[in-house]
């Protein structure tokens, strides 16, 4: 008979098929994750994570979820009865002066687009080109924004992937599943002051719940993308009195480091494509970050001093140390188990 753990965890994995739009209501899910014994979830249009926790009887009793605007809705059921209720709940509240749709006779419901801008255009073509028709799916958020969905390969060239297989495994990624990577886009003003504006909302792979990349990814194309926009992220404050650090750094002066690339060489590269536009330099940047992973902190994305170790793993500063011994796998990672990550030192 299975725990109760382990039938929450199968049902939050059946619930990833409802992670794909409807084509007559606004309201989609746009990502769902276990954390312990929480269940988060965003909805496209809506800002903020909604989240539940399974009652102790599960899959029988009520439970309460929580939403953004105060939002608190009490349901019953399993995952998937708890999702569709929300969604349900959203679309019923939501008044017909709100909604964006046309309403076709006999044929249902369809969102009403507005003309996507030129330059937006004409760079998600470019990406196309380069990844491929299918590796590009958009939708309409609300009319201020599109969802974009990008899709990159874990192959470096036919046959040849990106990540070896023990390394794969070892982070908890599939070696061959591509990368989704879901952004949100402005519909006016995407290219202002010829600076493309992208929030890179979350990174999956499909059809791999055990995916465990995905806030440190975040974190790494958030960066890219402040950085493109002309706004250089900030450091991770550098603690005061941390002797470990400073221990860590002077060994970082004297050791060779062959095998590790700048941060800057590495967006450098990435944006040597730049006839093709951001979202191939963002995809691109993405392929060349993942098999240095472990060569920066999980967090803050600061390089590590000295030789990388296998494990991805956390800096010795005060706030990295603090958040990783806090919170674990909720900070660094959805899908991190015990031992998988440290903290360098």
């Amino acid at each position: 008979m299975q725990s109760r753990a382990d039938l929450i965890a199968a049902d939050v994995a059946v619930a990833q098929s409802l992670v794909e739009p409807s084509t007559c209501t606004s309201f989609k899910l746009l990502h769902l994750e276990l954390e312990e014994d929480t269940i988060c979830f965003r909805v496209s249009g809506i800002d903020g994570n909604f989240t539940f926790f399974p009652s102790e009887s599960y899959p029988i009793g009520e439970t309460t979820v929580y939403g953004p605007e105060d939002l608190e809705l009490t349901v019953a059921g399993t995952v998937c009865e708890v999702l569709k209720k929300v969604l349900e709940n959203l679309g019923e509240e939501q008044s017909p002066s709100d909604a964006s749709i046309d309403r076709d006779e006999g044929v249902g419901c369809s969102v009403v687009e507005p003309r996507m801008e030129a330059e937006l255009v004409a760079q998600l073509n470019a990406f196309q080109e380069t990844f491929g028709q299918s590796a590009l799916r958009r939708d309409l958020l609300n009319p201020e924004a599109w969802r974009l969905r990008l899709r990159a390969p874990m192959e470096r060239e036919p046959g040849t992937w990106i990540l070896d297989s023990r390394t794969a495994a070892a982070w908890k990624v599939d070696q061959m599943k591509p990368l989704t990577v879901d952004l949100q886009v402005p519909t006016k003003g995407y290219f202002e002051g010829q600076v493309p504006h992208a929030t890179v909302n979350c990174v999956w792979q499909e059809d791999f719940p055990d995916f465990a990349l995905q806030r440190q990814l975040v974190q790494i194309l958030a960066d890219f993308s402040t950085f493109v926009s002309g706004r250089s992220p900030g450091p991770c404050p550098r603690p005061v009195g941390d002797a470990s650090l400073e221990v860590l750094e002077e060994h970082a002066e004297h050791a060779e480091r062959p095998s590790k690339r700048s941060k800057e060489d590495l967006i450098s590269e990435a944006q040597s494509h730049v006839a093709s536009g951001f979202f191939v330099q963002l995809l691109r940047y993405l392929q060349l970050r993942l098999p240095t992973l472990h060569e920066f902190c999980a967090i803050c994305d600061q390089s590590l001093p000295g030789q990388p170790m296998f494990m991805r793993t956390v800096c010795t500063r005060d706030l990295c140390t603090y958040q990783f011994s806090e919170f674990g796998s909720k900070i660094t990672s959805a899908g991190v188990g015990d031992g998988q990550m440290g903290v360098a030192g």
